[in-house]
């Protein structure tokens, strides 16, 4: 009896040591959190092209004991390289808002924002992925030759716009009498390490695809030289009909647009206005009056102020911009985005439909140096409610377009691009 007694005493103390309290004076504070939100760095596709592209990103940022950022915060965007050179890191600014002209080699990247908080010195960061390719990474590739029968390369560069690059091939006059322009895709090469031949009467030259450098002649330049053993790595791609050399994407691809989602946005992003050809100039002035009243006012006064075009920073005509924004020929109505002068065509007071470039988007056409016509699919993001809507009803790109392709071209092309689709499907269902 007096050993259980002892036994539930001692438990007793047991139970008390246990619950005493520590009498230590301890300082917990909680920390300023940085949070970086999804703008720019969520649901956005960054491709660029090196040299040419800009990359600009405004992040939102909140700090949980600091709401105006008013701190002394530093700033650090890096880039991680993770297929050419996988690892290396850059910086490429120390700044909130990231304004960068992209100039970084070919690769896919890691990016990456970083903001130390000096007081803590703890650090917050987000990331995102982007793609660089230089101008001569990914596009059409067209050779001709001069009067005097020297090699003329021209590209068409396609990346988040297009961009015909003229004379891509200066620095040497051994290039005479050009017979074919190739690349050597296949499952061992990529973009970027693929090779660019180009094949002459005299022989064969490679390129790299990093900035159409050449190397001299090729120990395959004999076998080379002739036609007949020069692989189709293209045809799948381009399609030539007469004079125009037109993409396949424009029978494959699928689109339609959408104004009810898209709000005629194409009419007010982008970083410059719509081409012009020279003739439509002067068609936008001679019927000024007649569209006139449809348009804002801040558009008569960027027209009045800019003229009815300006020239771009590659010496094409543009329409003038409303703050270099939307189209200065535009108006909106019921929230949609819409032309003026397309209006007045409408309701029978103007001749001129619209520029063409407007009605053919989103078909670019471009002319090389022989004066031949390239007709490539532009994609674009503010256009994914029409690929959407494209793709629900099986219209393909040039379907979509046929008025202003035959105004454009004429009806005959356009029948010409109907049986290339039908040829598409049948090589298709070949075994």
């Amino acid at each position: 009896m007096k050993k259980s007694c002892l036994f539930a005493v001692s438990a007793l103390l047991l139970l008390l040591g246990g619950c005493y309290g520590d009498k230590g004076n301890y300082d917990y504070r909680e920390i300023n959190e940085i949070v970086i939100g999804a703008r720019g760095f969520e649901g956005v596709e960054y491709k660029l092209r090196s040299g040419i592209d800009e990359l600009k990103i405004s992040p939102y940022i909140t700090a949980s004991q600091d709401p105006g950022l008013t701190g002394s915060y530093e700033y650090e965007w890096v880039v991680v390289g993770q297929v050419r050179n996988p690892g290396e890191r850059t910086t490429i600014a120390r700044t909130r808002d990231l304004d960068y002209a992209v100039n970084l080699p070919s690769d896919d990247y890691s990016l990456l924002l970083r903001i130390t908080d000096p007081a803590t010195g703890l650090m917050f960061s987000r990331s995102t992925t982007i793609s660089v390719s230089t101008a001569y990474t990914r596009g059409w590739l067209v050779a001709a030759e001069d009067e005097e029968g020297a090699a003329v390369v021209d590209m068409v560069s396609i990346s988040r716009d297009t961009l015909l690059q003229r004379d891509v091939v200066r620095d040497d006059t051994r290039h005479r009498n050009p017979l074919r322009i190739w690349c050597d895709n296949n499952e061992y090469t990529s973009l970027v390490h693929g090779r660019i031949y180009l094949s002459t009467g005299e022989g064969s030259f490679l390129y790299d695809r990093e900035s159409f450098g050449t190397d001299d002649y090729t120990v395959m330049r004999n076998y080379f030289a002739n036609p007949q053993y020069l692989t189709e790595t293209a045809a799948s791609d381009m399609i030539q009909i007469d004079d125009k050399i037109v993409s396949s994407e424009l029978l494959t691809e699928r689109f339609c647009c959408d104004l009810s989602h898209c709000k005629g946005i194409c009419c007010v992003e982008g970083n410059a206005g719509a081409p012009l050809e020279i003739e439509e100039v002067a068609t936008l002035e001679a019927q000024y009056e007649t569209y006139k009243p449809y348009m804002t006012p801040e558009g008569i006064a960027a027209v009045e102020r800019q003229g009815f075009m300006v020239v771009d920073d590659e010496g094409d005509y543009t329409t003038p911009l409303v703050g270099d924004a939307e189209c200065a020929y535009s108006y909106t109505e019921n929230g949609v985005t819409l032309c003026a002068v397309e209006r007045a065509f409408r309701e029978g007071r103007c001749s001129f439909r619209k520029p063409i470039s407007c009605h053919l988007y989103p078909i670019r056409v471009v002319r090389f140096s022989n004066g031949t016509l390239g007709l490539n699919y532009h994609r674009w993001e503010v256009c994914r409610p029409a690929v959407e809507c494209g793709r629900r009803l099986g219209i393909p790109v040039y379907k979509a377009l046929r008025e202003p392709i035959v105004r454009r071209f004429s009806e005959e092309f356009y029948r010409a691009l109907e049986a290339a689709e039908e040829f598409l499907r049948e090589q298709e269902r070949r075994p």
